[in-house]
């Protein structure tokens, strides 16, 4: 299930940043179901697809990417 959202600009993401949301939090959900990342701080893009990169089922995408 994907849930309709907005990515925010770089300069919210530089405010939120700065001086945080209370109620932000960010989960990824593996395609097992299982938790793969879970914060409630606001993290760069490259670290969160440094974490999807890093998993089972990205790896042989990114192989088939290559060739």
């Amino acid at each position: 299930m994907v849930s309709s959202f907005e990515c925010p600009s770089e300069r919210d993401l530089i405010l939120l940043t700065r001086f945080g949301h209370p109620d932000f939090s960010i989960t990824l959900i593996g395609k097992g179901g299982g938790v793969k990342l879970k914060r409630d701080e606001v993290l760069s893009t490259a670290e969160l697809f440094a974490v999807i990169d890093a998993m089972p089922m990205r790896r042989p995408e990114m192989r088939s990417e290559r060739d």
